[in-house]
C-alpha cells in the first residue's frame, strides 16, 4: 500500500512541511507528485551492481528523477532507467552520487569545510563574488532550512546548499554558468541502462560522460529476468494480475511477459506460458 505524507522528503529522509510526498511501504523509492505521475526524490533501497527504477509505482507513472536522488548508491552501478521518464522531469544531476561529489566537487576545491567548497565554486567557478560573510551567511540559512545536520556526510551538506542554490539570491546566468560545470563532470563507473530513442537516452547523451546501455528485449516468457522459463513466471504474472500496485513489473518483464503480443499482461499470457512449460 501507499504512505500519503504531507512534506517534501530531504536528502537524508527528513520530512520538510508543505509538499505532498508518498512513500511507498516497503519500497525503494520516496517519490513526489507531479500532473503526469511520480519524480523519485530519493533512493532509499540497498547499493547494488545494478538497480532498477520502475515504470509504475503505486499505479502511477514513473516520469523523473530530481537531483541526487541516487546520491547514496555505489561507485559502480547501472542504473536502469524506463522509457517513462520525461526530461522535463530529470534534474540535471539527477545521477550524481556522493564519490563523484567527494571526489570532483570537494577535492577540485581543496576546502576542507563546507564554507570552503562553496567559497570555491560560487566564486571561482560561478564568478559570483561573494564576500566571505555573504557566504557563511548563505551556508548557514541553507543549513537551518534543512534542520539537523549533524549526521550528514561532507558530500552531503555540499549537496543540500548546491540543490537549494535556486533559491538563493543568485542571478539565472550565475546558476546557469555552476549547472554547466556540474554537466561535464564525470559520473565515475555510474551508468544508465534503458529502450533506445528515449528522453532518459537524449538526457544522458546531453552529459559529456553519463554511459547509456540501451537494452535489449529480453526472452519471451521470461518474467522474472532470471534467464529461464518456468513455473516462476507463471507466478509472477497471476500476482500482477491479482494486484498490479503490490506486484509491479518492470518495462522488461512487461515486454517478456506479453507472449501474445497484445500490449498487455494478463491471465492468458500465463496460461501460455504454462502450456509452454508442460509441453517441454
Amino acid at each position: 500500500g501507499t504512505t500519503v505524507i504531507h512534506g517534501s522528503v530531504s536528502t537524508y529522509g527528513e520530512i520538510i512541511p508543505d509538499i505532498t510526498v508518498t512513500v511507498i511501504d516497503g519500497g525503494d523509492f520516496y517519490v513526489r507528485e507531479v500532473d503526469e505521475g511520480f519524480v523519485i526524490t530519493k533512493y532509499i533501497g540497498e547499493n547494488a551492481d545494478r538497480i532498477e527504477i520502475p515504470s509504475e509505482i503505486g499505479g502511477r507513472k514513473v516520469v523523473g528523477v530530481d537531483d541526487f536522488a541516487f546520491g547514496s548508491v555505489a561507485d559502480d552501478v547501472v542504473i536502469a532507467v524506463p522509457d517513462t521518464l520525461m526530461s522535463k522531469y530529470i534534474g540535471s544531476e539527477a545521477f550524481m552520487n556522493y564519490a563523484v561529489v567527494d571526489e570532483q566537487i570537494i577535492k577540485m576545491s581543496e576546502g576542507t569545510t563546507v564554507n570552503e567548497v562553496l567559497r570555491y565554486w560560487f566564486n571561482e567557478v560561478g564568478e559570483m563574488n561573494y564576500t566571505d560573510e555573504q557566504i557563511n551567511e548563505t551556508v548557514a540559512k541553507v543549513l537551518s532550512d534543512i534542520g539537523n545536520t549533524n549526521a550528514l556526510s561532507m558530500p552531503e551538506l555540499v549537496i543540500e546548499v548546491l540543490k537549494n542554490a535556486d533559491n538563493l539570491d543568485f542571478s539565472p546566468e550565475k546558476i546557469g554558468l555552476l549547472k554547466l560545470v556540474l554537466s561535464v563532470m564525470d559520473y565515475g563507473k555510474v551508468k544508465l541502462e534503458g529502450p533506445a530513442d528515449t528522453d532518459a537516452q537524449a538526457y544522458a547523451q546531453g552529459k559529456m560522460n553519463l554511459e547509456y546501455i540501451v537494452a535489449e528485449k529480453g526472452m519471451k516468457g521470461d518474467v522474472t529476468l532470471d534467464g529461464e522459463v518456468n513455473l516462476y513466471d507463471v507466478i509472477a504474472i497471476a500476482k500482477y494480475v491479482m494486484d498490479s500496485t503490490k506486484y509491479p513489473l518492470s518495462d522488461e518483464a512487461m515486454f517478456n511477459g506479453d507472449v501474445a503480443e497484445n500490449g498487455k499482461i494478463d491471465i492468458y499470457d500465463a496460461i501460455e506460458i504454462a502450456k509452454a512449460i508442460m509441453a517441454g
